[in-house]
């Protein structure tokens, strides 16, 4: 299936008529001479009509009519303006301006009259406006911020100052714009940098470090945030009754509260096991504590099975994955972390 086409189109020509037509869901464009010129092939689209234009002259900027014309419903259209930029979807393939029927009282930007005359081109005070083609587009997406939503292949795009410009190889740049400002996510320098770093965290730990390093890295986060007491507890704890297992137990005199954490250096996918682990751990303890007691599974692992979000949820249980974890550290910083491993 042939890829969408996606075209940067600047309206700057005829702006003051241009842009009360694109509100009413049409793009136009220039070259009034060929719209009226007796040999306009029937199809547009066609190589007869790149063949009429080439034949007309080599005026250099010619290939911005012919890749207007070419566009097809589905494609899209990217319209920058100062600081922002809007995308569209071309509803209706491009015909010459005398087919356009727009409604009466249109005015320009300025607040002048636009009429058709007998021939059907468009006037304002009596004089041809110079607007030949036009296409039929229906919003997407309007007023997107540059700054805030553009990367920097896009951006670049958007400052070409041509009437028009071939960028579907930013398909992807554009409908994530589109995806983000519409879920208003605008780009974080500072959560880009986040996800990238803690990535090359995560596979530094499942490469590099033992279990047993992994719950001291555990043990380190704590201790980073001021715990007013952190400990490893012994794995064969007399306290324990059953399977309850906790790996970290960090103490907040000042909150009042304390922390038992399960610890799993998994890859892939952690199941609910570590759940039943640190929830009976929690229940052992809830009896004998005055403190607000918090349980969380920290996991090296992508992802948590189902069974084990719905025990989570049941039970109170944190689940914290590897991506999430190496973040954490990253906000309390890592330079130290090497003398508690």
């Amino acid at each position: 299936m042939p890829q969408e086409k996606i075209l940067m189109h600047r309206i700057s020509h005829c702006a003051a008529v241009s842009y009360p037509l694109l509100e009413l869901g049409y793009v136009s464009i220039g070259w009034l001479e060929y719209a009226i010129h007796q040999d306009l092939p029937a199809q547009l689209d066609s190589l007869d009509f790149v063949r009429f234009v080439n034949r007309l002259g080599h005026n250099k900027n010619r290939h911005c009519l012919i890749r207007f014309v070419q566009l097809k419903p589905g494609d899209l259209l990217v319209i920058p303006r100062p600081g922002i930029f809007s995308v569209y979807r071309v509803t209706q393939s491009a015909r010459p301006i005398c087919q356009l029927s727009i409604p009466a009282h249109l005015k320009t930007t300025n607040n002048q009259p636009i009429v058709q005359n007998d021939r059907k081109f468009l006037t304002v005070n009596g004089r041809a406006i110079d607007l030949g083609f036009f296409i039929g587009v229906e919003p997407v997406a309007v007023g997107i911020p540059r700054r805030q939503y553009a990367v920097s292949s896009l951006n670049a795009k958007l400052k070409y100052f041509g009437t028009n410009l071939d960028i579907t190889p930013l398909a992807k740049e554009v409908t994530e714009a589109v995806s983000n400002f519409k879920q208003n996510k605008p780009i974080n320098i500072y959560e880009n940098i986040m996800e990238k770093a803690a990535g090359l965290i995560l596979n530094e730990i499942n490469t590099s470090l033992s279990p047993a390093q992994v719950e001291k890295l555990v043990k380190a986060y704590f201790e980073r945030i001021n715990a007013s007491d952190v400990m490893i507890p012994p794995k064969n704890s007399q306290e324990k009754k059953d399977y309850e297992d906790a790996d970290v137990v960090a103490v907040f005199d000042t909150l009042k509260t304390v922390f038992y954490v399960q610890v799993k250096k998994h890859r892939g996918q952690t199941g609910d096991w570590g759940v039943e682990q640190i929830s009976h751990y929690k229940e052992l303890k809830d009896s004998s504590s005055d403190y607000t007691t918090i349980a969380w599974l920290v996991s090296t692992a992508d992802e948590f099975s189902e069974r084990a979000r719905q025990l989570a949820e049941e039970t109170g249980v944190r689940l914290i994955n590897g991506l999430e974890f190496s973040k954490m550290l990253l906000d309390v910083g890592m330079s130290t972390l090497n003398q508690f491993i």
